[in-house]
């Protein structure tokens, strides 16, 4: 998968993650461990961190627009440490 194949896909999985209704909170909790995890797994093969926070940042400013329901206080937190450019090698 190409970089920007995989930034597109963690957009996809991010809007879904936003229409995923309140009341089903195990789903959401699910959704956001599993975006944690592909954003982890993309610092290990080289996506940089400026990439990733770009795609949070734009969906969150989509979604606080596009959907009437979304509360702000749930969106993803960004990880550690992708906050804070630690870089992960093997």
């Amino acid at each position: 998968m190409e970089k920007i194949e995989f930034l597109d896909y963690l957009r996809i999985e991010f809007q879904e993650y936003c229409q995923i209704p309140t009341e089903e909170p195990q789903v959401k909790q699910e959704k956001k461990q599993f975006i944690n995890g592909i954003m982890k797994a993309a610092r290990i093969l080289g996506v940089s961190f400026d990439d990733l926070n770009a795609v949070i940042e734009s969906e969150k400013r989509n979604a606080g627009h596009t959907h009437p329901l979304f509360n702000p206080k749930d969106f993803i937190d960004i990880p550690t440490y992708i906050r804070n450019r630690v870089n992960i090698t093997n």
